[in-house]
């Protein structure tokens, strides 16, 4: 299923990312990860983010690590890649960075009762849009299928 996103996905560096400004995903290499599993998911989590650029579902980013909205984009997308890892097999894991971003989204319930909602609305609305790639074949979709398949060995459709 993540094979079938027509994210650039950029290999390399220390950490993954989304980047709006170029509209590109950037993930470690996958043999950087423990388990096929823990790269799977930190894709999920990024292809969540590449779904909410304005020309996609439209869901604002934080303007830095920490704030409001950047908090809320990561329950949002925590959520989502959850849920798109129970799609596709993956073992649920809590990894380190979770805490980290848990923290600051507890910070967001507090303020605003109704974000566990609103995030779960925005997450299923980030799934739904990732999945219909994989449920419709097109030749953007079969190229980077092609393109990846050694990457995605461990995905479970």
């Amino acid at each position: 299923m993540l094979y079938a996103i027509p994210a650039r996905i950029e290999l390399g560096g220390a950490r993954a990312l989304y980047s709006p400004a170029s509209d590109f995903i950037r993930l470690p290499a996958p043999e950087t990860f423990i388990t096929v599993d823990g790269f799977l998911a930190t894709k999920a989590h990024e292809a969540v983010h590449w779904s909410g650029a304005a020309h996609r579902l439209n869901r604002e980013f934080g303007k830095r690590f920490g704030d409001e909205a950047y908090a809320f984009e990561e329950l949002v997308a925590d959520i989502a890649a959850c849920a798109i890892g129970r799609q596709i097999g993956l073992r649920p894991r809590l990894m380190d960075s979770h805490a980290t971003y848990l923290a600051h989204g507890a910070k967001v319930l507090k303020s605003r009762p109704n974000a566990l909602m609103e995030a779960s609305g925005h997450a299923q609305r980030a799934v739904d849009y990732l999945l219909a790639f994989s449920a419709a074949p097109t030749p953007a979709a079969t190229a980077a299928a092609e393109s990846q398949t050694s990457l995605d060995l461990g995905d479970r459709r």
